[in-house]
């Protein structure tokens, strides 16, 4: 569980949160709904523990494990799709259940045929699937989407909301 209670937090004088208090549970949905501006995607990074607080308190399980999607792609330019996704499994799995399961993610997002394709090749869209199927692929039990589906057709995206 990642517990948020009467948090506050400013950007410089605006104060974007002021006394929030939610709680994100292991293996369960929460969605955030809201104009732009409103603070979402601070709480996403305060959840996550990305930006510190001015006041509240973040109370977060031992065996907390994130995985995020950001709402602009944040890979590693000089690995491949296929690099990009391995890059958080090498300390996880052993190396023949790594190739199944990054092989079965790239082709989750319909990115076959593109795993050996730098970032900078890639459309915006396909670079946000690549996030998407590594996010996927890490072993975490929490899960946290800031606007994932940027840049995916229609089609795709519903592919991929109903994965949950």
């Amino acid at each position: 569980m990642i517990s948020l209670i009467n948090v506050t937090k400013k950007f410089d004088n605006l104060e974007i949160l002021k006394n929030f208090s939610i709680e994100f549970k292991e293996n369960e949905i929460t969605c955030l709904f809201g104009p732009s501006g409103v603070g979402k995607t601070t709480i996403a990074n305060v959840a996550a523990g990305l930006l510190l607080v001015e006041g509240g308190e973040i109370r977060c399980a031992e065996n907390a494990l994130y995985s995020y999607v950001f709402q602009e792609p944040r890979l590693l330019e000089w690995y491949s799709v296929y690099q990009n996704i391995d890059f958080v499994l090498k300390n996880v799995y052993d190396n023949e259940k790594r190739v199944n399961i990054i092989n079965n993610y790239i082709n989750m997002v319909e990115l076959t045929g593109y795993e050996d394709y730098l970032p900078k090749a890639l459309s915006g869209g396909m670079c946000q699937r690549v996030s998407l199927a590594r996010a996927f692929a890490y072993p975490s039990n929490f899960l946290i989407l800031d606007e994932p589906f940027k840049g995916l057709d229609l089609k795709l995206k519903n592919e991929m909301i109903s994965m949950f």
